[in-house]
């Protein structure tokens, strides 16, 4: 994709998403996701 930094939309069909899922597919690749309350988080 030639991207430096994405998010990535994953549905899990087998498995369980706090481990490593045995089966997934990949929904959809942001190039812009939608991350400014994270980087708020920080100390101010």
């Amino acid at each position: 994709m030639g991207l430096r930094y994405c998010g990535v939309d994953l549905l899990v069909i087998d498995g369980d998403i706090s481990d490593a899922p045995l089966e997934y597919v990949i929904i959809e690749i942001n190039a812009a996701p939608g991350i400014d309350n994270y980087a708020a988080t920080g100390e101010e």
